[in-house]
């Protein structure tokens, strides 16, 4: 996140500490990804800013291949913590960095209820 926050000009300051269910799910994500569990994008290079998402942990692209982990229907509307559908629109987008240097950015998705508990007010 410190990259996109440094390309556009803003600072970079973290608020809050992350909710077990975050850090687990980080760590889980860290584990798969040092067990070689997922698809890479054909343009990623050494430097580039990786994306992945907790709803296609299994892909890692490049931010020109971001459309390649889109989903849509009830999938689009599905909470990444509470695993609910909630009504379209409803979704909060979020995103965090397994890394310091923000290299490797996860984007998530959570319902009203999941997004009043993760990000602090």
């Amino acid at each position: 996140m410190k990259v996109l926050a440094d390309a556009a000009g803003l600072g970079f300051q973290p608020d809050h500490e992350p909710s077990l269910w975050l850090r687990e799910t980080i760590s889980d994500l860290r584990a798969s990804i040092m067990a070689a569990a997922f698809r890479l994008c054909p343009h990623l290079r050494p430097g580039m800013v990786v994306v992945t998402a907790l709803w296609a942990p299994g892909r890692m692209v490049c931010t020109a291949c971001l459309p390649m982990l889109a989903v849509a229907g009830d999938e689009d509307r599905t909470c990444d913590r509470c695993g609910d559908i909630v009504e379209a629109g409803q979704i909060h987008p979020g995103m965090t960095s397994l890394d310091p240097s923000g290299s490797l950015l996860v984007l998530l998705g959570l319902c009203p209820t999941c997004s009043r508990r993760e990000v602090a007010a």
